[in-house]
């Protein structure tokens, strides 16, 4: 039965609805997960971003040191033709490269030119240099190939189906960005590292 005053056949008009119907209730703005995952995306493009910015400041320190060593030794050895120039093989960027692969081929690069400029002042001073000099050129390498080791994992995912619409798999990305931020601290000791070495022969070639 219908209520009193009111008709069964009277539509629902909208302009009269009431319009305080839900002025006490507070309305949450919902996210999808799809906008939480592309907000999760973006802070850790931005991390990747901020620690291989980090990398290549310490790259190219590492590079105006070793230039300068090299300057050093060849006017303390007059006659000798110190260089760090070499024949090491150095592996190739994929195609469709990203920054990731060009700070692996930059530091593998100048890894080889680092190495066999502490071979050359070994060589000056007739005897190995310290093992803690060695041992940091080591972890340097092995820093190199753990980031090695996770692009190769992340080519392999993206080919298989790691992004899936249009979103990085984060986690990987983390990883990425922890090793990259060991790598920062590494050259940074292979920078002192390169000097004490470069100290070292001086020093010891000229007593």
């Amino acid at each position: 039965m219908a209520d009193k005053g009111v008709s069964v056949n009277q539509s629902w008009d909208p302009l009269n609805y009431p319009q305080n119907l839900f002025a006490n209730t507070t309305v949450r703005p919902v996210r999808s997960i799809r906008a939480r995952s592309w907000t999760n995306c973006l802070e850790s493009t931005n991390q990747l971003q901020y620690e291989l910015d980090k990398c290549y400041e310490q790259l190219k320190h590492l590079e105006k040191d070793r230039k300068k060593i090299e300057c050093q030794l060849n006017e303390a050895f007059v006659g000798h033709r110190i260089s760090s120039a070499n024949n090491i093989p150095i592996q190739r960027m994929p195609p469709n490269a990203t920054k990731i692969d060009k700070i692996i081929t930059d530091m593998s690069r100048e890894h080889a030119k680092v190495i066999t400029i502490v071979y050359k002042m070994e060589q000056l001073m007739g005897r190995e240099l310290a093992d803690t000099i060695h041992n940091t050129l080591e972890k340097w390498v092995e820093t190199l190939r753990h980031l090695q080791m996770k692009r190769k994992f992340q080519m392999q995912r993206n080919a298989i189906n790691t992004v899936v619409n249009g979103l990085s798999d984060d986690p990987l990305m983390e990883q990425m960005c922890a090793v990259l931020k060991v790598l920062s601290l590494t050259v940074r000791s292979v920078r002192t590292a390169l000097w004490s070495s470069s100290v070292i022969s001086l020093y010891d070639t000229f007593q």
